[in-house]
Order: C-alpha cells, then sequence, then structure tokens
C-alpha cells in the first residue's frame, strides 16, 4: 500500500539526517542509515540510488540559501534599531520566532551544513555564512555614530566574533530540543553577543 511505502521512506529520510549529523556525510554508510531507520540495506535502494542521492534529497542546494535569506531578512529588518540605545536585544534577529522555529524544525540539517558537510557541495557554507553575516554587520546602522576601524586588526576581530557566534549557535541547537529551551538559550547568547558587539562601535 503506498501510505505504507511512505512510512518507509519517512523513516529512512529521518534516520539519514540523524547519522550525518552524527557522523558526517564522508562517515556515513548506507549500513549505518538502514540500521538506524530499522530496515534493510536492499530496502533503502528501492528508494535511492546513492547515499548521495539520499543526502542532496534531504537537504537540498536550495536548503542553505533559504538560510540565509531568512537570516538576511531579519537583519535588515533590525537594521534601523539603534542597538547601542536598548535597554534589550531579545527582539534582535537571532531570537525572532520565526527564526527560532525554523532552528527546531531544521535542527538536524543545520548541523549538517554548517558542522558536517565535509565532502558535500556545502563544505564551505559555514565559511560562506560568516562571511555573508560580516557584510550584513558592515553595512547595518549598528555601526552608526561608531569609531570602529574596519582594517585588517578589526576585520579578522569581527571574523573572529562571528564564527564563534554560529558555533555558539549550534551547540544550543544541537542539544535543545524544544522551541522554549531554544528560544531562552539564544537569549542569553544574544545578549552577550550583542553587548559586546555594541560596545566596539561606541
Amino acid at each position: 500500500m503506498q501510505y505504507k511505502k511512505d512510512e518507509v521512506k519517512e523513516k529512512i529520510d529521518f534516520a539519514a539526517l540523524e547519522v550525518f549529523a552524527e557522523k558526517g556525510y564522508t562517515g556515513t554508510k548506507i549500513a549505518d542509515i538502514a540500521e538506524k531507520a530499522g530496515v534493510s540495506i536492499g530496502n533503502i535502494y528501492r528508494y535511492y540510488k546513492s547515499k548521495e542521492e539520499i543526502f542532496y534529497t534531504n537537504i537540498p542546494e536550495s536548503f542553505p540559501e533559504e538560510l540565509k535569506k531568512l537570516l538576511k531578512d531579519k537583519i535588515v529588518s533590525s537594521k534601523h534599531v539603534n542597538l547601542q540605545e536598548r535597554e534589550t536585544f531579545d527582539e534582535f534577529w537571532l531570537v525572532n520566532e520565526e527564526v527560532i522555529t525554523f532552528m527546531v524544525k531544521k535542527r538536524l540539517q543545520i548541523l549538517i551544513v554548517l558542522h558536517k558537510g565535509k565532502g558535500t557541495r556545502y563544505e564551505n557554507t559555514k565559511e560562506e555564512l560568516v562571511d555573508f553575516l560580516l557584510e550584513e554587520v558592515k553595512s547595518s546602522d549598528l555601526q552608526q555614530g561608531g569609531h570602529f576601524c574596519y582594517g585588517k586588526e578589526g576585520s579578522l576581530l569581527l571574523k573572529i566574533l562571528y564564527e564563534n557566534l554560529i558555533d555558539m549557535t549550534l551547540r544550543i541547537i544541537e542539544n535543545t530540543r524544544s522551541i522554549e529551551e531554544t528560544r531562552q538559550c539564544l537569549q542569553w547568547m544574544n545578549r552577550y553577543h550583542l553587548f559586546g558587539i555594541t560596545k566596539l562601535f561606541q
């Protein structure tokens, strides 16, 4: 029956994401996915021709762009907010409900693309996201009225800060499951990050 086939495929797909998130693409074997899904290796080959097909079916090339667009939209919407005059940063882009919901719903895909993508087309996505965030920050109103210098040292410092921001975000979504848990951790991280960033521009 069709619903039974769909159910088996869903089990395979979810198991694949879990294994890819744990072992990475290069460390994952079809047998690992089969064991996790509780199906035979032959059953997997009824739906997919290869590990590569499993991977890109579940994490299409549109996904990193979807993530970037979401973050860019939220950054743009906050550009006209003077963070240096705010008493709270909880409305900043990273704590936006849409972003949090996306991170919880797509946590495995995010972890794979940004942390376990070696050997795939996403191998450099984390570095690309850091560069993307840096350009958005440099063009935002956060720096208005500040004296931060975007020289060699300043650019290096910001790059390190945003690499750490992404690493912390990955640790949070890796170790939380509910929207409330994720929101709380992101709020704490957000206050820590933005307090330091705003001081740089004073």
